[in-house]
């Protein structure tokens, strides 16, 4: 179906449809295709678009050098990726760019490019909620770890082996163990660091509170790489996969104060 209505020098592949040059102003077909499309000239100018284009910069295009309704913090990328676009049919890796549009508003669009001959053939998609969901999770886990890192306790994630393998732990651990997070993850340290007498006993409790789903609460000793003996307080509890199996353990640990 698609292979009847869209042109053949569109930057994708139709089965076998070889990319070629599209007559200037041959827009048969492509108003149809949700994405933008726009071919260009080796400088930028806009020769070909079709209506989403428009829609997407809210402006006319025909005629105009794309590159300038990029955002200039975009720029130096944007005619380094004209630039790489292979003269061949292969598709050049897809990337995203902020564009302007004619309002001053900022739209994030992923481009696709190929060469066909003397012209840059290209899809315009609209990205922008995505990436602005990306963004705000970033800030939200941003402002999440500096919450965390700022405690007065050790808040982990770990595998459930008798090492207690970390995959996460905040900057609370420092003061409780000597150890910076980074010494931590993924490594054996941190079961070593339970004095060897409380050691099989929190074990037998983490164990017997993950199979039977529960909060376990447990009091025991760290012994610091500084050789103090500190008694600490955990409360924590197991996380599972859809099947029921244990995937690991997360809480906090710190001082015990009582």
């Amino acid at each position: 179906m698609l292979d009847r209505i869209l042109p053949p020098w569109l930057p994708i592949r139709m089965g076998d449809t070889s990319l070629s040059q599209a007559p200037d102003g041959d827009e048969s077909g492509i108003n149809l295709f949700p994405a933008g499309l726009v071919k260009v000239t080796r400088n930028g100018v806009v020769k070909v678009c079709n209506l989403r284009s428009e829609e997407l910069l809210e402006t006319a295009l025909r005629g105009k050098d794309l590159g300038a309704l990029v955002h200039p913090q975009d720029s130096d990328a944007w005619r380094y990726f004209v630039q790489r676009t292979p003269r061949s049919q292969k598709l050049a890796d897809p990337e995203i760019f902020r564009f302007i549009n004619s309002a001053g508003d900022v739209r994030w669009l992923q481009i696709t490019a190929s060469m066909s001959d003397e012209y840059i053939c290209m899809s315009l998609v609209d990205v922008s909620q995505t990436v602005r969901d990306d963004l705000t999770l970033r800030t939200s886990n941003r402002s999440l770890e500096n919450l965390l890192n700022g405690l007065p306790a050790m808040v982990y994630r770990c595998r459930n082996d008798r090492r207690f393998t970390m995959e996460y732990v905040s900057a609370g651990c420092l003061g409780l163990t000597g150890k910076t997070a980074q010494e931590l993850l993924n490594n054996s340290d941190y079961a070593e660091l339970i004095h060897p007498d409380d050691r099989e006993n929190v074990w037998m409790k983490v164990q017997e509170a993950l199979q039977s789903r529960a909060v376990f609460e447990l009091r025991f000793r760290l012994v610091g790489v500084d050789g103090l003996t500190r008694r600490v307080v955990e409360r924590g509890q197991g996380f599972y996969s859809d099947s029921g199996g244990v995937l690991g353990m997360e809480g906090v640990v710190m001082l015990d104060v009582d």
